[in-house]
């Protein structure tokens, strides 16, 4: 696996991720992220949610959904990193857009990637998009490389700093 990361795409793309594994890794957290909820709002168990609806960014959903997006550590206190095209081959919006969610978990893993950082935040999801759509062009887009079974595609994202995010759309949690 450490030869597939060294690869470098041809749209310049410096890394290459394994959806499988990003995917494992996910549903980990996503577990995670519902026991807390579970524990914050005094719930005995959470409703499950369908693939199809974890297709449309809904992970979890306690009478709102919300998209859980859990970064690497290297992105840690440099930004929120926004998909904005999934597969750039053919003109895919990305997550930031077409999700259905009410709301948007944000972290980081820790440096180990043994739990998370101690700083996250809850993003209002159509608020985000409306304003994405009017100031996404002002943040440098960069493109990684994605390896899906046989297949491999290019997907784009922005970092935009939490400071130039409207306070009403992004709130920060600390020590959850």
């Amino acid at each position: 696996m450490d030869e597939i990361h060294e690869k470098t795409g041809r749209f310049g793309a410096s890394n290459l991720h394994d959806f499988a594994l990003t995917l494992k890794d996910g549903e980990a957290i996503e577990r995670r992220i519902a026991w807390e909820i579970m524990n914050l709002l005094s719930l005995e168990a959470l409703p499950r949610v369908t693939r199809e609806e974890q297709r449309e960014g809904k992970d979890i959903d306690v009478s709102m959904s919300f998209d859980v997006k859990i970064r690497d550590n290297k992105y840690y206190n440099k930004g929120l990193l926004f998909e904005t095209k999934s597969v750039v081959e053919e003109g895919v919006l990305g997550w930031v857009f077409t999700s259905k969610s009410n709301g948007i978990i944000y972290g980081w893993w820790n440096i180990d990637k043994t739990a998370l950082a101690p700083q996250a935040y809850i993003l209002r999801t159509q608020p985000l998009k409306n304003w994405l759509s009017k100031h996404a062009q002002h943040y440098l887009p960069k493109q990684t490389m994605t390896l899906k079974g046989d297949r491999t595609y290019h997907t784009e994202f922005i970092i935009v700093p939490t400071i130039d995010v409207p306070r009403d759309i992004c709130r920060e949690i600390i020590n959850w």
